[in-house]
């Protein structure tokens, strides 16, 4: 059987495949890393996951309009400076993907502040693969109180 030209395609494309297969996990965990540092509100480990110059940009849904937000990583950290109550992220079905040294992660989460539902939405993450890892570049997510996931 002659090989197709689709055949030597898939060939020369499955290394490239089976490294971004391979660095998935860590991507997520990199995410996961960001999640966990928010319920500790451990600053340092926020800004380990986080590049110094990572912006946010959260797209608040409220009936007929969208208002965007604009942060730093310097105005998130604040956030979690002050306040006692239990914060608590969560995303399921994670969708990566990675392109050597830049990844970026999909998925819908929710957020929960004291035990009680906050909000909900969609996080896309861009993050570059640095010396110590994988870093939090970009960060922009809808906010939306209805239409959750329950």
């Amino acid at each position: 059987m002659r090989p197709t030209l689709a055949m030597l395609a898939s060939l020369m494309l499955a290394p490239v495949a089976l490294a971004a297969q391979s660095a998935e996990p860590e991507v997520v965990i990199a995410v996961q890393r960001l999640f966990d540092a928010m319920r500790d509100r451990d600053t340092a480990a926020i800004r380990r996951v986080m590049a110094p110059s990572a912006q946010l940009v959260a797209l608040r849904i409220g009936g007929d309009s969208t208002v965007a937000g604009h942060s730093s990583v310097d105005d998130f950290v604040a956030n979690f400076t002050s306040g006692t109550e239990e914060l608590l992220e969560r995303m399921w079905d994670p969708e990566v993907r990675i392109d050597g040294p830049m990844a970026t992660l999909w998925a819908p989460y929710d957020f929960h502040r004291g035990g009680e539902f906050s909000h909900c939405g969609v996080d896309a993450f861009q993050l570059a693969l640095k010396e110590d890892g994988w870093r939090i570049v970009s960060i922009i997510y809808t906010v939306r109180r209805t239409g959750c996931r329950k």
